[in-house]
């Protein structure tokens, strides 16, 4: 389905628009559509071309980069400015129609015209969290009834302010609906929704603002459970006064699952109302350090067309990627590491010295199993000592077994890996989950409470009990 389909005009962002005039002179008729993942095409009635023959700029076309195409809608009378062009075909004809086709990976819609320039930067961005409600703790809306009359009443809750090291963030509760009409009704609407507004103290690039719309996004994902894409976020160019907002769509992978349910998610806002802006910026700060060991897992979590080797190979890979990063120095231990330079320093000939030393250089790392378990350990659940030491070499032997032998290893029979897949991916998918939550600085008492005393507790002493794990008490 698409989000916007509409006939309009469009010329090269060069070119200048008279006074008084919504259009240049050399504005083409053509038809915009914008997918619901965000991708643009153009069709134009004509020809976009600052060569003197449609033939030329059809077989030959002039290169894209760098330019830009402007346009106004003919329905809604919104400006676009469709950046990131790809020439998409068309055709030159003698006795016909020509017309010519675009694709754009970018565009901008909003009522102001927009004046394009190269590097183009924005002063921040607002997005609708639609699908949040259950996790933001929306429901302020109350109604009484008698035989002749309806009394409704709507609170609005108070708006929470962020200070960032490069930004502020603002989340504010709004209404929306027909409450305002002066006139008679026979259906009325109310609706709670939540707006976060983010702006940047200095401007920054479009790129560097998708970067944070995607961050957002992210934690959310983290610390709702859910999945679902956000809605597409508005652009805000300018400062004061002078600002103008536009509504931003970029080609991407766009998950529309259900909203995620109050007793779902993992950690609600009202629980973190107070540090959100901390989570906020820890989350953008583990980025540049942690990234992969994060970002594995997000990636996974939000993919809904893996297969479960590739789900259960990542979980492992991002947990060892997490271990790696935030233990640089670690060896299995300080004894076994003097063995291997104490047998390196026996040899006599120098160049067999570096032979060996080369073959052996990360023979003192800690093994998979081991970081396995050093990891999860963090989460200071008790775990049976022995189940998790069991638990943590099956899921380290998967996964060599997937990366080295085609998973045809420990297991005898193909139906037998993927039973014990089944049964391990589970339960990494609750840890791994745990763990970096934690890592951004989520209080564990409140991660544990969600897993062991949440209304899901059931489900997940299921999923770690088949998985092998046994908790030595009751947390």
């Amino acid at each position: 389905m698409a989000v916007i389909q509409e006939h309009g005009y469009f010329w090269w962002s060069t070119e200048k628009v008279p006074d008084e005039h919504f259009a240049p002179e050399k504005a083409v008729p053509g038809y915009l559509e914008i997918a619901d993942n965000g991708t643009v095409t153009l069709e134009l009635h004509g020809f976009l071309s600052e060569d003197d023959h449609p033939i030329a700029a059809l077989f030959a076309p002039s290169p894209l980069d760098g330019k830009a195409i402007q346009g106004i809608l003919k329905a809604s009378s919104n400006n676009v400015l469709l950046l990131d062009l790809e020439s998409d075909g068309g055709r030159a004809s003698a006795g016909g129609i020509s017309h010519q086709n675009f694709r754009a990976w970018r565009a901008l819609v909003g009522r102001n015209r927009i004046e394009y320039k190269p590097n183009l930067c924005a002063s921040g961005f607002s997005v609708d969290l639609k699908g949040y409600e259950d996790w933001l703790g929306l429901g302020n809306i109350s109604s009484t009834r008698t035989r002749r009359s309806i009394t409704a009443k709507a609170k609005l809750l108070k708006k929470h302010s962020y200070t960032l090291k490069n930004s502020k963030v603002k989340l504010r509760f709004l209404f929306k609906g027909n409450v305002f009409s002066l006139k008679r009704l026979r259906t009325l609407t109310i609706e709670e929704y939540a707006e976060l507004d983010y702006s940047f103290n200095k401007d920054v690039s479009i790129d560097a603002l998708q970067e944070k719309v995607s961050l957002v996004s992210d934690l959310l994902t983290l610390l709702s459970g859910s999945s679902r894409s956000l809605e597409w976020p508005w652009i805000h160019l300018g400062r004061g006064k002078s600002q103008s907002k536009y509504q931003y769509f970029f080609g991407s992978s766009r998950n529309s699952s259900p909203p995620q349910k109050f007793f779902d998610c993992w950690v609600v806002f009202p629980q973190i109302s107070g540090n959100f802006g901390s989570l906020l910026q820890s989350w953008d700060d583990a980025q540049s350090h942690l990234g992969s060991g994060l970002q594995l897992f997000i990636g996974t979590l939000k993919s809904s067309s893996l297969h479960l080797e590739h789900k259960f190979a990542s979980f492992i890979w991002g947990l060892e990627v997490l271990h790696r990063l935030k233990n640089p120095d670690a060896v299995q231990s300080v004894k076994f590491k003097e063995k291997i330079d104490r047998i390196i320093g026996d040899i006599n000939l120098k160049k067999d010295q570096e032979w060996l030393k080369e073959r052996l250089q990360n023979a003192h790392e800690p093994s998979l199993k081991q970081r396995l378990i050093e990891t999860i350990n963090t989460l200071e659940i008790n775990f049976e000592k022995k189940s998790l030491d069991t638990f943590c070499k099956v899921c380290a032997d998967l996964r060599n077994d997937l990366s080295h032998f085609g998973g045809q290893k420990t297991f005898s029979t193909y139906d037998d890996m993927i039973q014990a897949l089944h049964e391990k991916l589970a339960a990494l998918e609750f840890l791994y989950h745990a763990v970096v939550l934690k890592e951004i600085g989520v209080e564990i008492d409140k991660i544990k409470n969600f897993i062991f005393n949440g209304r899901h507790s059931y489900k997940y002493l299921q999923i770690y009990s088949r998985a092998g794990l046994v908790v030595e008490k009751k947390i």
